[in-house]
């Protein structure tokens, strides 16, 4: 998974696996309290090796991503990146306190995630960026904010 590709992040981030939609989350968030539309924030890559390296792709000029969630479980994510239009669709679930996360043929990730009031935070995801520009994607750290529109 790139931090840099909108497309693969989505669907490892929120393409998730194996639960029914009463799961309950972290503080008894179940499903139903992510139903809705969500503006991504933040989606920040941190380099594991040197964790003061870090980029913010909400924040690149052009970019602009929204995230609809259904109450079956399927979510449609949309923008752009650098200007440049896309959008992805799956399903996702919530098991205890994480969301589990699986792209169509990749092993399930779990990741820790919280709640607050129109806040949905999804930390501690795998990613790799190329924070030091020489052609070859470091390990990385991925953290995504949504806020609730």
């Amino acid at each position: 998974m790139h931090c840099g590709r909108w497309t693969a992040i989505v669907a490892v981030t929120l393409a998730v696996a194996g639960c029914g939609s009463d799961s309950t989350g972290t503080d008894g968030v179940t499903l139903a309290d992510l139903v809705g539309t969500w503006h991504v924030t933040k989606w920040e890559c941190t380099n594991e090796a040197n964790t003061s390296q870090k980029v913010n792709l909400a924040t690149v000029s052009g970019s602009d991503v929204t995230l609809t969630v259904a109450t079956s479980g399927a979510y449609t994510l949309a923008g752009s990146f650098a200007g440049e239009p896309w959008s992805a669709s799956g399903s996702y679930a919530v098991q205890g306190g994480t969301i589990v996360v699986q792209e169509s043929g990749a092993e399930p990730q779990s990741s820790p995630f919280t709640l607050t009031g129109d806040t949905w935070t999804i930390s501690q995801l795998e990613g790799d960026w190329d924070f030091d520009n020489d052609g070859t994607d470091d390990p990385a750290r991925l953290v995504i904010v949504f806020t609730r529109q």
